[in-house]
């Protein structure tokens, strides 16, 4: 299994609205030590893609929205434990307040320029989310292209790096909003779901498990080995069909 969780926040608020959304730090920590505990190898996604051969209980961590206090309440331990993460960012609002949240949710801050150069240089990766955090299925398709090409754009001239990853605001994918993130370049992009990803799912709308203040570090490691349908994992599709690809090339070159 590759499982892939999805985090909000880690830490306290005093939004109401958000509070399912921010899992306390010390059990955050509790969480990553039962993962450490397991045996579970946390990678980032971009790293997933691009191993051949992952290590043995690979998962990734992922955060959506790039909240500042990540930086306090997170990044400590994730470093503590050696775990990358992938952060996907809405770009539109790099160092500002996060303005698309409802009441007191605007008023959270979201990192800078600086923290995410910092995070991309730690071996974190920073991974698109649009520009504005927009409803991207209900969007005209110029406006929704800009969201998805822009934020990548956008974060790979901060960085100086390639941005192959994404995360859809509010996990919303139509056939149309895919194709885009297709076409924008993007290897993967992650929706909700809250299962594990399996040899069915598109790489451009992957699910994840989302982590939540009511989950316990035993029914974290517990969802992780869960028997899911299918017994092929997307990345083992990939790797598959890459291995086929290459086989029907050497065919037609006279060498297999």
């Amino acid at each position: 299994m590759y499982p892939i969780l999805m985090y909000h926040g880690v830490g306290r608020t005093d939004v109401s609205a958000l509070e399912r959304f921010f899992v306390p730090p010390g059990l955050f920590r509790e969480q990553l030590g039962a993962l450490c505990a397991a045996g579970y190898h946390p990678m980032t996604l971009r790293d997933l893609l691009h191993r051949t051969h992952p290590p043995e209980r690979p998962v990734v961590i992922t955060f959506d929205d790039a909240f500042e206090h990540l930086l306090e309440d997170a990044v400590p331990a994730l470093m503590q434990y050696g775990f990358p993460a992938t952060i996907f960012v809405p770009t539109a609002f790099v160092g500002k307040k996060a303005a698309w949240l409802p009441g007191g949710g605007a008023a959270l801050a979201v990192l800078g320029p600086r923290d995410l150069t910092g995070l991309h240089a730690c071996g974190f990766e920073i991974a698109a989310h649009s520009r504005t955090h927009a409803h991207l299925d209900e969007l005209p398709q110029g406006a929704a292209r800009d969201e998805i090409e822009g934020s990548k754009r956008d974060l790979e001239a901060l960085l100086g790096a390639a941005v192959e990853t994404f995360a859809y605001p509010f996990g919303h994918h139509r056939a149309e909003t895919q194709r885009l993130v297709r076409a924008a370049g993007y290897r993967a992009a992650c929706a909700v779901g809250r299962r594990l990803a399996t040899a069915r799912d598109d790489l451009t709308a992957l699910p994840r498990l989302e982590v939540t203040p009511w989950t316990t570090p035993e029914a974290l490691v517990a969802s992780l080995s869960r028997p899911q349908p299918g017994a092929l994992t997307w990345l083992t599709r990939r790797r598959d069909e890459a291995y086929g690809s290459a086989r029907r090339s050497l065919r037609a070159l006279g060498l297999r």
